[in-house]
């Protein structure tokens, strides 16, 4: 048994049970790293003492992850989690009649907040299919009430600087999952743009949840939304309209959807890397600096991908290939030393983006603590692995030690469907196996869909229709395979 830090007074046996395995596991499947500098897990001990609904969030969290290997332990997690909802509803009672005067409790705002994020993102820990996003749009209004009362003077400390990167880390985290299953307008999300705002320390403190920054996982809720936004067109929808929208409403929204598209990839254009010497220490040996800056490539590049997928036009695609060249021309991630031998085609591009994912997350050792956050690049650059995108595939795949850096084209164009398909496979069992969590089981059954159903089409075509057809947004909605981790 883990010993319980001194701030923490369980009542009973269970508590004992549960605020064990929150700081023995759930701390560390948590965490994009984990040790004493992890607020997750330093921070929140003084939190439990002085408020009942952090202390019920993580006994909530902890039930629910402990029913995933215990099934009998179903009912008690679902008690937790009813209670936690009820610890929220008191909260923001107590809150609400201050919103409107500039006197806010500050400490109990921000528990509000951490609670209700916390609670949105661990819902489906209790039954596979709870998402928790009912509890968004009232974080989204918590959040945008403690930045206008925090920094609405304009003069922001260190310290203030360092709680907003946090909250904003645990939110744009919540985001980027949810802006993948809910239809909604990119536009939501302009409450988060405040990312680009927040000046880089000199030392970037590593976040648990988002690791470098939050800026990459926002761009991926922003591809969230082009994606959605995309898929309704093509199925001749249009947000905030009837199914069958007039013709010109639906030249709008392509022209809208176009600008958007462009629009973050600039941002994911601008946002910079920083390198091992700008990057504070985790003190966790299980998270090395590298695994972190290729992570939040890896982010980066499968909002590029997502992006891609949603162009229409040769020039756009030219554009993209552009703004992706730019990115990979940094020696430091990239696999492609010559650009000059990329396939300049649609399939070209998705093929490149997908590969350097793959590619990036393969150089990251299993057990770093940086899995935690590889699910959505692992389901996205996957869920490219298809003939009408990779082209036909040999029977005897070559192994990754011996695929060369000048190597890589000619490995996609000749195909390695077979090889990549079973590395992301062998990845998320890995997840599976180490977290434990409904969500990774129903990403793998997701990829089995869309690959047999690419696999049924087997018409390789660079005609972007062919490739833009089967989506794994798609195969979610229509066999019911939504999931949040």
């Amino acid at each position: 048994m883990v010993p319980l830090p001194r701030d923490v007074q369980p009542s009973n046996d269970k508590m004992v049970l549960l605020l064990a395995h929150y700081f023995r596991k759930v701390c560390v499947i948590n965490s994009c790293f984990d040790s004493p500098a992890n607020p997750l897990r330093s921070e929140i001990p003084a939190l439990m003492t002085s408020s009942p609904l952090v202390q019920s969030c993580i006994l909530s969290m902890s039930a629910g992850h402990l029913r995933n290997a215990f099934p009998h332990l179903s009912l008690d997690s679902l008690e937790y989690l009813t209670a936690t909802v009820s610890e929220l509803t008191k909260e923001i009672q107590t809150i609400l009649p201050h919103l409107s005067s500039s006197i806010v409790p500050n400490q109990r705002f921000e528990n509000a907040l951490l609670g209700v994020i916390m609670l949105g993102v661990t819902t489906s820990w209790h039954v596979s299919s709870g998402l928790g996003l009912e509890h968004i749009s009232g974080a989204r209004a918590l959040f945008r009430c403690w930045i206008d009362h925090k920094f609405r003077h304009g003069q922001v400390s260190d310290g203030e600087w360092s709680r907003l990167d946090f909250y904003l880390g645990l939110q744009a985290y919540w985001e980027s999952m949810a802006a993948f299953l809910i239809d909604q307008d990119i536009h939501q999300l302009d409450y988060l743009d405040v990312a680009f705002t927040v000046p880089r320390a000199q030392a970037v403190c590593v976040h648990p949840w988002t690791g470098l920054s939050a800026i990459p996982w926002l761009c991926l809720a922003k591809a969230g939304c082009i994606v959605r936004w995309k898929r309704r067109l093509l199925h001749g929808g249009v947000l905030g309209e009837s199914c069958t929208a007039t013709e010109s409403a639906r030249l709008r929204s392509h022209l809208e959807l176009s600008q958007a598209s462009h629009r973050l990839l600039e941002e994911l254009l601008r946002y910079d890397i920083p390198d091992d010497s700008q990057i504070a220490d985790t003190f966790d040996k299980h998270t090395s600096k590298s695994d972190l800056r290729n992570l939040a490539r890896c982010c980066q590049l499968a909002a590029m991908l997502e992006c891609a997928r949603s162009l229409d036009s040769g020039l756009e695609w030219r554009e993209a290939l552009d703004l992706a060249a730019n990115i990979l021309q940094d020696p430091s991630t990239s696999h492609f030393a010559e650009l000059e031998c990329l396939d300049l085609t649609y399939t070209g591009v998705l093929q490149m983006l997908a590969l350097q994912i793959l590619r990036l997350l393969s150089s990251i050792p299993t057990d770093s603590r940086t899995r935690s956050l590889h699910h959505l690049p692992l389901l996205i650059a996957g869920s490219v692995l298809l003939p009408q995108i990779m082209g036909n595939s040999p029977s005897t795949p070559p192994p990754l030690s011996n695929l060369e850096c000048s190597d890589v084209m000619d490995d996609a164009s000749s195909g390695s469907t077979p090889f990549w398909r079973r590395f992301v496979v062998e990845r998320i069992l890995t997840l599976e196996k180490m977290v434990n969590l409904d969500g990774h089981r129903t990403i793998r059954l997701l990829l089995s869909q869309v690959w047999t159903r690419g696999d049924a089409l087997a018409q390789p075509n660079d005609h972007p229709q062919s490739a833009e057809g089967l989506h794994w947004v798609d195969v979610m909605e229509d066999m019911g395979l939504q999931f949040f981790l």
